[in-house]
């Protein structure tokens, strides 16, 4: 996988950890954006970084200061310092139910805090047995499209 699709995923993991902690919306959103902006950008993310530094990389849309030196910092060491720290703090399964299509982070959040779900096989199980319409807005509209939103991700469409 190359760094632009690689930073691409960690900037949609820490949009998603940011909003399910409740941290800064605005945050959630820049992360969210860069990360679309990332997924199908054109040109090497690490070429540009190696030629222009952080003022290049702040030269691509939805890239300011901080995002830039998150880049930076992912292709010196790997990592974002800042992506590790907010996973870590997500409940086992979170993430993994956030690529479901229908499931934000808010709605992740209440399906975990009301029935402890860690992962897509105990959504399958909480809507398999009818669970799922004890979580305040969860009714019939919304399960037939995590229905189907399941039924797509095992044929590995995208969601």
């Amino acid at each position: 996988m190359n760094a632009n699709r690689k930073l691409s995923e960690l900037f949609w993991e820490l949009a998603f950890a940011t909003e399910y902690l409740g941290d800064d919306p605005y945050k959630a959103r820049a992360y969210r954006h860069i990360s679309e902006v990332l997924w199908d950008f054109p040109e090497d993310i690490a070429r540009i970084y190696e030629e222009g530094g952080i003022e290049a990389l702040k030269e691509i849309e939805g890239v300011g200061e901080a995002i830039a030196k998150k880049i930076a910092e992912f292709l010196e060491t790997g990592k974002i310092k800042k992506h590790q720290e907010l996973v870590s703090q997500l409940p086992p399964g979170a993430l993994e139910l956030g690529e479901v299509k229908g499931l934000g982070p808010k709605l992740v959040r209440k399906l975990q805090e009301h029935l402890g779900l860690k992962g897509i096989e105990d959504l399958r199980k909480a809507i398999e047995s009818g669970e799922i319409y004890k979580v305040p807005g969860f009714g019939p509209k919304k399960v037939e499209a995590l229905k189907k939103a399941l039924e797509s991700l095992e044929k590995g469409e995208a969601c």
